[in-house]
């Protein structure tokens, strides 16, 4: 293989480089430059290039501040621009083998994050699967997300900017990762986090529709806003800059707004409210609740792999503000009174069922089944009414900082696409993670891709989810597979 190569696109050709191990072609645009008028305006094509355009770096990433999980993967030295719609492409090889296309859309609750990122680093998995992998940049926060459609209907689109930019990629890889030598016939949708509520979000969109042919949503959460929540958002976001017209909201240095993101997020992000940005239901992009189009088997046609880590909340306890973990029962059930849940309920359900347990450890259990497990569940049991669906529960718990990480948020990734060395594994998961699992889990979201069922030999027999059994895959350094694990919890958080 060369260690260089050109492909050409419908905008200009690109060249990309040999890694050691596969092709990546870095940093390519898929959309304009969302400045100046095009800011809150749905994504646009790029302008054409001539020549070749070198895609051997990794482009600028969203406007955004420090992630509070930065302490877990480590700091970010990425430059930052809105100039930053861009896409990452490793492959075996630019030719016409037509390999299965895994597309990943990052996390970082709508604010932060970016495909770049070395977690979502997709050399190992493309060239031990012969695949070809896609990592993305969207817009964040007011960029993403900022509904305007209340002020002027021209910007009725405005809160779903993320979807949006998201769909432009889909159509960017539909139309040309067939020169990558990926099949666009083929294409596996993949999030985590905020980014497995995208993927949620755009298996209820038309906009999506036809533009991938599996779903994999890891630790999704809160799928959508309604448009009363979005609108409150924005209406506190306009207080804050003073805004007069959206024309002056285009024009404000983009500083200023990122700066007053962080300002909206310490006025709105706090119980009962611990969502703030998100897709949106409209009438447009996304005219219907995820769960409500899973019920009535109006999601995309396409099987569907979901779960979430065991202890997902975990980390959060560690993030959070000195003095505001719950230290007692009744603190807990207070917090969760704030969230319009029966505090003491709650507290005695969780009790009953992890006995001797901590209260900060107790809330840390109930939250990941509030805010992680239980919405997996959720659009599980509808979805598989109507469409293949297997279920998984991250087990293993990272030893880092004493385990205040455990098997928390984000620690599947690196298993998931059999990555775990890069720079910022090490703040994750610790000096020595279990190759085998990462064996195990990689192998079973290859197999998900090509067949859209991930049975491998490295696991147990792996069965759809089905309402009779409930069929879940406990992923650990020995994975079990579990029938209706948590069945008492199931029902209490799906009566809320």
């Amino acid at each position: 293989m060369s260690q260089s190569t050109v492909v050409e696109t419908a905008y200009g050709k690109i060249q990309g480089y040999f890694t050691g191990r596969c092709l990546l072609f870095a940093g390519i645009p898929y959309a304009a430059a969302p400045v100046g008028e095009r800011r809150l305006r749905p994504p646009e094509p790029p302008e054409p290039w001539s020549g070749v355009r070198s895609a051997t770096h990794f482009g600028p990433i969203q406007p955004q501040s420090p992630s509070r999980f930065e302490v877990f993967l480590g700091p970010d030295p990425h430059v930052q621009s809105e100039d930053s719609l861009r896409l990452n492409i490793w492959t075996p090889a630019a030719d016409d083998q037509r390999r299965p296309v895994i597309v990943f859309i990052h996390g970082g609750a709508w604010v932060s994050g970016a495909g770049s990122f070395p977690l979502y680093h997709g050399e190992r998995f493309a060239t031990r699967y012969n695949a070809v992998f896609v990592s993305l940049n969207y817009r964040l926060a007011e960029a993403g997300g900022l509904y305007l459609g209340h002020r002027d209907p021209g910007f009725s689109a405005s809160g779903n900017m993320a979807l949006l930019d998201q769909i432009a990629a889909l159509t960017w890889v539909r139309d040309h990762i067939a020169a990558f030598g990926g099949d666009a016939n083929n294409v596996t949708l993949c999030g985590q986090s905020a980014g497995a509520n995208a993927t949620a979000a755009l298996m209820a969109s038309p906009r999506a529709s036809g533009l991938f042919q599996r779903a994999i949503c890891q630790s999704p959460s809160y799928l959508v806003r309604t448009r009363e929540d979005a609108i409150e958002t924005a209406e506190v976001y306009l207080d804050i800059l003073d805004v007069k017209t959206i024309g002056d909201l285009q024009r404000f240095p983009i500083e200023t707004l990122v700066a007053a993101r962080g300002q909206l997020m310490r006025d709105l992000a706090k119980p009962p409210r611990l969502s703030v940005w998100g897709a949106v239901m409209d009438d447009d992009v996304l005219p219907q609740h995820p769960l409500d189009a899973a019920a009535a088997g109006a999601l995309a046609t396409v099987p569907l792999l979901i779960g979430a880590c065991h202890e997902d909340y975990r980390p959060y306890l560690h993030l959070m503000p000195p003095g505001t973990v719950p230290q007692d029962d009744a603190a807990v059930g207070q917090f969760f009174d704030q969230l319009g849940i029966d505090g003491a309920r709650t507290v005695a359900l969780y009790r009953e069922h992890h006995e001797g347990i901590e209260p900060a450890d107790l809330f840390a259990a109930a939250m990941t089944d509030y805010r992680f497990r239980q919405p997996a569940i959720a659009l599980a049991e509808r979805h598989a009414r109507h469409q293949p669906t297997f279920v998984y529960d991250f087990m293993w718990a990272s030893p880092v900082l004493h385990g205040a990480l455990g098997a928390g948020h984000t620690v599947d990734i690196p298993f998931a696409f059999d990555n775990l060395w890069t720079p910022c594994t090490p703040y994750q998961l610790g000096d020595d993670p279990p190759m085998a699992l990462a064996d195990a889990m990689s192998a079973a979201w290859h197999a998900f891709m090509q067949s859209g069922q991930p049975g491998v030999d490295q696991l147990p027999a792996w069965p759809a989810y089905d309402l009779d059994t409930r069929a879940t895959m406990a992923l650990d350094t020995e994975s079990v597979l579990l029938t209706d694990p948590a069945p008492e919890q199931r029902r209490y958080w799906a009566a809320e």
